[in-house]
């Protein structure tokens, strides 16, 4: 697997466990690497229509669509 697609999956997890989550809570990284392949990853992961974000006036939000957890089941 790679390691593209370990982070989506991450994401995708982190998802299925709560309604809605912030964008900030799950880019919470030190490593400037890995911060960059969250954001690449959750851009990605919104393109495909897994994800949905919904803003608010001080954060962004992260929502697991039905395609994201057809994705993550599969």
């Amino acid at each position: 697997m790679s390691s593209k697609s370990q982070y989506s999956n991450k994401i995708l997890k982190i998802l299925a466990e709560k309604a809605v989550i912030s964008v900030d809570s799950i880019k919470e990284s030190k490593d400037q690497k890995t911060s960059y392949a969250l954001s690449r990853s959750i851009k990605n992961l919104i393109e495909s229509g897994c994800i949905e974000v919904l803003k608010s006036d001080n954060k962004n939000y992260l929502k697991l669509t039905k395609k994201g957890k057809n994705k993550l089941n599969s």
